[in-house]
Protein backbone atom coordinates (compact mmCIF):
# COMPACT_ATOMS: atom_id res chain seq x y z
CA UNK A 1 0.00 0.00 0.00
CA UNK A 2 2.90 2.44 0.99
CA UNK A 3 4.39 1.68 -2.65
CA UNK A 4 1.12 2.18 -4.15
CA UNK A 5 0.75 5.56 -2.46
CA UNK A 6 4.28 6.58 -3.40
CA UNK A 7 3.74 5.83 -7.18
CA UNK A 8 0.44 7.93 -7.30
CA UNK A 9 2.22 10.43 -5.43
CA UNK A 10 5.40 10.44 -8.08
CA UNK A 11 3.57 10.52 -11.04
CA UNK A 12 0.95 13.53 -10.31
CA UNK A 13 4.02 14.92 -9.86
CA UNK A 14 5.71 13.97 -12.92
CA UNK A 15 1.79 15.08 -14.86
CA UNK A 16 2.12 18.35 -12.89
CA UNK A 17 5.41 18.92 -14.08
CA UNK A 18 5.10 18.28 -17.19
CA UNK A 19 2.29 20.42 -17.46
CA UNK A 20 4.14 23.21 -16.05
CA UNK A 21 6.52 23.01 -18.80
CA UNK A 22 3.72 22.60 -21.43
CA UNK A 23 2.21 25.98 -19.81
CA UNK A 24 5.55 27.64 -20.06
CA UNK A 25 6.58 26.65 -23.06
CA UNK A 26 2.89 26.90 -25.16
CA UNK A 27 1.97 30.59 -23.02
CA UNK A 28 5.61 32.13 -23.43
CA UNK A 29 6.24 35.21 -25.80
CA UNK A 30 7.30 34.02 -28.96
CA UNK A 31 5.85 36.54 -32.11
CA UNK A 32 6.15 39.97 -30.64
CA UNK A 33 4.17 42.39 -34.32
CA UNK A 34 5.03 46.13 -34.26
CA UNK A 35 2.35 48.05 -36.40
CA UNK A 36 3.94 51.43 -37.26
CA UNK A 37 3.43 54.84 -39.28
CA UNK A 38 6.66 55.86 -39.21
CA UNK A 39 9.53 53.96 -41.27
CA UNK A 40 13.45 53.28 -41.44
CA UNK A 41 15.50 52.31 -38.70
CA UNK A 42 12.74 53.27 -35.91
CA UNK A 43 10.71 50.01 -36.84
CA UNK A 44 14.11 47.82 -36.31
CA UNK A 45 15.02 49.69 -33.04
CA UNK A 46 11.25 48.97 -31.46
CA UNK A 47 11.42 45.69 -32.47
CA UNK A 48 14.66 44.91 -30.85
CA UNK A 49 13.45 46.93 -27.96
CA UNK A 50 10.52 44.74 -27.77
CA UNK A 51 12.85 41.56 -28.20
CA UNK A 52 13.36 41.42 -24.15
CA UNK A 53 10.00 40.55 -23.91
CA UNK A 54 10.28 37.37 -25.71
CA UNK A 55 10.14 34.15 -23.57
CA UNK A 56 8.33 35.82 -21.01
CA UNK A 57 4.75 34.39 -19.80
CA UNK A 58 2.23 36.24 -21.75
CA UNK A 59 -0.30 36.01 -19.07
CA UNK A 60 1.59 37.73 -16.30
CA UNK A 61 3.07 40.20 -18.99
CA UNK A 62 1.94 43.86 -17.93
CA UNK A 63 1.25 45.99 -20.95
CA UNK A 64 1.80 49.22 -18.99
CA UNK A 65 5.78 48.18 -18.89
CA UNK A 66 5.55 47.51 -22.74
CA UNK A 67 4.24 50.89 -23.52
CA UNK A 68 6.82 52.00 -20.78
CA UNK A 69 10.06 50.54 -21.77
CA UNK A 70 9.26 51.79 -25.77
CA UNK A 71 8.57 55.19 -24.95
CA UNK A 72 11.61 55.68 -22.26
CA UNK A 73 13.94 54.15 -25.02
CA UNK A 74 13.00 55.32 -28.45
CA UNK A 75 11.06 58.40 -29.45
CA UNK A 76 7.73 56.80 -30.39
CA UNK A 77 4.39 57.24 -29.18
CA UNK A 78 2.68 53.63 -28.67
CA UNK A 79 -0.93 53.75 -29.79
CA UNK A 80 -1.72 50.42 -27.89
CA UNK A 81 -0.30 47.36 -26.65
CA UNK A 82 -2.27 43.98 -26.97
CA UNK A 83 -2.07 40.21 -25.81
CA UNK A 84 -2.29 37.60 -28.80
CA UNK A 85 -3.08 34.38 -27.22
CA UNK A 86 -1.37 32.16 -27.00
CA UNK A 87 2.09 33.29 -27.27
CA UNK A 88 2.26 36.70 -29.20
CA UNK A 89 2.12 40.50 -28.84
CA UNK A 90 0.92 43.47 -30.70
CA UNK A 91 2.43 46.91 -30.61
CA UNK A 92 1.28 49.99 -32.68
CA UNK A 93 3.24 53.34 -32.85
CA UNK A 94 3.44 56.30 -34.28
CA UNK A 95 5.33 59.68 -34.04
CA UNK A 96 3.78 62.81 -33.28
CA UNK A 97 4.03 66.11 -34.99
CA UNK A 98 7.26 68.14 -35.29
CA UNK A 99 7.18 71.17 -33.25
CA UNK A 100 10.88 72.15 -32.08
CA UNK A 101 14.13 72.79 -33.83
CA UNK A 102 16.51 72.87 -30.61
CA UNK A 103 19.23 75.26 -31.93
CA UNK A 104 22.59 73.89 -31.83
CA UNK A 105 26.10 74.69 -33.07
CA UNK A 106 26.12 72.39 -35.73
CA UNK A 107 22.59 72.13 -36.89
CA UNK A 108 18.65 71.69 -35.38
CA UNK A 109 17.49 68.29 -33.29
CA UNK A 110 13.80 68.45 -33.95
CA UNK A 111 11.62 66.72 -31.35
CA UNK A 112 8.21 66.48 -31.34
CA UNK A 113 5.04 67.71 -29.23
CA UNK A 114 6.21 65.76 -26.09
CA UNK A 115 10.08 66.62 -26.50
CA UNK A 116 10.85 63.19 -28.18
CA UNK A 117 13.88 64.06 -30.81
CA UNK A 118 13.37 62.28 -34.52
CA UNK A 119 16.03 63.91 -36.38
CA UNK A 120 18.72 66.52 -37.19
CA UNK A 121 19.02 68.45 -39.56
CA UNK A 122 20.64 71.58 -41.08
CA UNK A 123 17.98 73.18 -41.96
CA UNK A 124 15.35 73.95 -39.71
CA UNK A 125 12.43 73.18 -42.11
CA UNK A 126 9.22 70.70 -40.94
CA UNK A 127 9.23 67.14 -42.75
CA UNK A 128 5.34 67.45 -43.18
CA UNK A 129 4.73 71.22 -44.68
CA UNK A 130 8.03 72.30 -45.51
CA UNK A 131 7.83 75.47 -43.05
CA UNK A 132 9.57 76.11 -39.89
CA UNK A 133 9.40 74.33 -36.60
CA UNK A 134 9.56 76.54 -33.54
CA UNK A 135 13.19 77.43 -32.90
CA UNK A 136 14.79 76.41 -29.30
CA UNK A 137 17.82 78.54 -28.01
CA UNK A 138 18.43 77.31 -24.71
CA UNK A 139 21.24 79.45 -22.87
CA UNK A 140 20.93 77.99 -19.52
CA UNK A 141 23.21 75.71 -16.92
CA UNK A 142 22.63 72.71 -16.97
CA UNK A 143 22.64 71.54 -21.06
CA UNK A 144 20.33 69.65 -22.71
CA UNK A 145 21.25 65.90 -23.76
CA UNK A 146 20.15 65.95 -27.05
CA UNK A 147 19.82 62.91 -29.34
CA UNK A 148 18.25 61.32 -31.89
CA UNK A 149 15.68 58.89 -31.23
CA UNK A 150 15.49 59.84 -27.14
CA UNK A 151 13.29 61.49 -25.36
CA UNK A 152 13.79 64.53 -23.38
CA UNK A 153 12.42 64.53 -19.89
CA UNK A 154 10.66 67.61 -19.26
CA UNK A 155 8.54 66.05 -16.13
CA UNK A 156 12.13 66.50 -14.25
CA UNK A 157 13.67 69.07 -16.31
CA UNK A 158 12.01 72.77 -15.10
CA UNK A 159 13.24 74.58 -17.84
CA UNK A 160 11.43 72.00 -20.45
CA UNK A 161 8.23 71.94 -17.90
CA UNK A 162 8.03 75.54 -18.01
CA UNK A 163 8.63 76.01 -22.40
CA UNK A 164 6.11 73.37 -22.64
CA UNK A 165 3.43 75.09 -20.35
CA UNK A 166 4.48 78.15 -22.10
CA UNK A 167 3.58 76.78 -25.73
CA UNK A 168 0.83 74.63 -24.86
CA UNK A 169 -1.41 78.04 -23.68
CA UNK A 170 -1.55 78.57 -27.49
CA UNK A 171 -4.05 76.27 -29.59
CA UNK A 172 -1.88 76.33 -32.47
CA UNK A 173 2.17 77.32 -31.60
CA UNK A 174 4.19 76.73 -34.87
CA UNK A 175 1.63 79.24 -36.24
CA UNK A 176 1.75 81.89 -33.58
CA UNK A 177 5.84 81.56 -32.18
CA UNK A 178 8.34 81.30 -34.47
CA UNK A 179 11.50 81.54 -31.52
CA UNK A 180 12.18 80.62 -28.02
CA UNK A 181 14.89 81.81 -26.36
CA UNK A 182 14.99 80.44 -22.68
CA UNK A 183 17.72 82.12 -20.41
CA UNK A 184 19.42 82.39 -16.75
CA UNK A 185 19.88 86.03 -15.66
CA UNK A 186 22.23 87.14 -13.31
CA UNK A 187 19.78 86.64 -10.48
CA UNK A 188 19.96 82.96 -9.22
CA UNK A 189 17.43 80.93 -10.06
CA UNK A 190 15.66 83.98 -12.30
CA UNK A 191 14.79 82.24 -15.82
CA UNK A 192 13.26 84.21 -18.45
CA UNK A 193 11.42 82.71 -21.59
CA UNK A 194 11.00 85.07 -24.36
CA UNK A 195 8.40 83.77 -27.11
CA UNK A 196 8.93 85.87 -30.76
CA UNK A 197 5.56 85.83 -32.31
CA UNK A 198 5.10 85.46 -35.99
CA UNK A 199 3.05 88.56 -36.14
CA UNK A 200 6.92 90.01 -34.45
CA UNK A 201 5.76 91.48 -31.05
CA UNK A 202 7.72 89.28 -28.37
CA UNK A 203 6.44 87.96 -24.88
CA UNK A 204 8.93 87.69 -22.62
CA UNK A 205 8.03 85.72 -19.31
CA UNK A 206 9.72 86.96 -16.11
CA UNK A 207 11.06 84.34 -13.18
CA UNK A 208 9.38 81.49 -16.06
CA UNK A 209 9.41 78.81 -13.64
CA UNK A 210 7.08 80.03 -11.32
CA UNK A 211 3.22 80.35 -12.65
CA UNK A 212 4.00 79.98 -16.28
CA UNK A 213 0.99 79.41 -17.75
CA UNK A 214 -0.83 81.78 -16.01
CA UNK A 215 1.55 84.70 -16.93
CA UNK A 216 1.69 83.06 -20.57
CA UNK A 217 -2.41 83.58 -20.77
CA UNK A 218 -2.27 87.28 -19.21
CA UNK A 219 0.39 88.14 -22.32
CA UNK A 220 -2.14 86.34 -24.49
CA UNK A 221 -5.05 88.75 -23.39
CA UNK A 222 -3.00 91.61 -23.81
CA UNK A 223 -1.64 90.32 -27.20
CA UNK A 224 -5.63 90.22 -28.29
CA UNK A 225 -6.16 93.94 -27.35
CA UNK A 226 -3.63 95.14 -28.89
CA UNK A 227 -3.65 96.61 -32.85
CA UNK A 228 -2.32 95.16 -35.96
CA UNK A 229 0.20 97.97 -36.01
CA UNK A 230 1.48 97.14 -32.16
CA UNK A 231 1.51 93.62 -32.72
CA UNK A 232 4.46 93.97 -35.44
CA UNK A 233 6.64 95.68 -32.44
CA UNK A 234 7.62 95.67 -29.13
CA UNK A 235 6.92 93.45 -26.25
CA UNK A 236 4.72 91.99 -23.81
CA UNK A 237 6.23 91.54 -20.21
CA UNK A 238 4.56 89.60 -17.41
CA UNK A 239 5.29 89.03 -14.50
CA UNK A 240 3.50 88.25 -10.75
CA UNK A 241 3.17 91.78 -8.88
CA UNK A 242 4.37 91.46 -5.13
CA UNK A 243 0.42 91.04 -4.53
CA UNK A 244 0.79 87.89 -6.27
CA UNK A 245 -1.20 88.93 -9.04
CA UNK A 246 -0.10 88.19 -12.59
CA UNK A 247 -0.01 91.34 -15.21
CA UNK A 248 1.10 91.76 -18.37
CA UNK A 249 2.48 94.92 -19.43
CA UNK A 250 3.05 95.92 -23.19
CA UNK A 251 5.79 98.06 -24.46
CA UNK A 252 6.91 99.52 -27.73
CA UNK A 253 10.47 99.19 -27.41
Amino acid sequence: MKHKRLLIILTAAVVAALAALVFVALFSVKDVVVKYAVYGDRVTDAEEVLSSFKGKNIFFLDEKEVEKTLVDNLALKVDGVKKVYPAGIEVSVSRLRERYAFVTGDGYYVADEEFAVIDKRSENVNSYDGLGNIAVTAEINEPLSLAVLKRLDYKSNPYLAALKAAVECFSTPRDDISDILVYETAEAGNVRITLSMRTGVKIVVYKALERTAEKVAAAKEKLSTLSDRDKLTGKIECLEREDSTVIAVYTVR
